[in-house]
């Protein structure tokens, strides 16, 4: 079939990784192709990305269980979860909590980080749904890590 993918984006999210136990945040984009006309409403993804990041586990790992959801949830032809994220480390941490002994905090701004979790028709990182999708999200594709 020739199915249009079905995106919201920009929910915003805020975890703790379960190796370091520092926050990692940012933006969940999530993508699916619907089957037979599933759909679900916006609020329902914002619920699902709210309920996972409240666990404590890594970045790769929340991305993997916002896609499994959904895919159980709407079993579509799809599901593309993209997460661009920011990953404090002890250092930055500190420095927010003004625990630096008076010492000047270096820049805490990370570099932001992305996480690609594909499944079904986007789960071929050549696919034109793919990098459709990758694009109106402003990841650049060869630079997606997918499993």
């Amino acid at each position: 079939g020739n199915a249009q993918s079905v995106c919201v984006g920009n929910i915003d999210f805020y975890s703790t990784d379960a190796n370091s136990l520092l926050p990692f945040f940012g933006e969940v984009h999530i993508c699916y192709l619907p089957d037979q006309g599933r759909v679900a409403g916006l609020s329902k993804f914002a619920r699902i990305t709210e309920v996972f990041s409240k666990r404590l586990q890594t970045p790769r790992d929340l991305a993997r269980d916002i896609a499994a959801s959904i895919e159980d949830l709407l079993a579509p032809l799809g599901v593309l979860v993209v997460m661009k994220f920011v990953h404090l480390n002890a250092s930055s941490v500190a420095c927010l909590h003004g625990s630096q002994g008076g010492l000047p905090c270096a820049s805490t701004t990370k570099a932001v980080k992305v996480e690609v979790q594909a499944k079904g028709r986007f789960l071929d990182e050549r696919s034109e749904e793919r990098l459709e999708m990758l694009a109106l999200i402003g990841v650049d594709h060869t630079n997606s890590n997918s499993s």
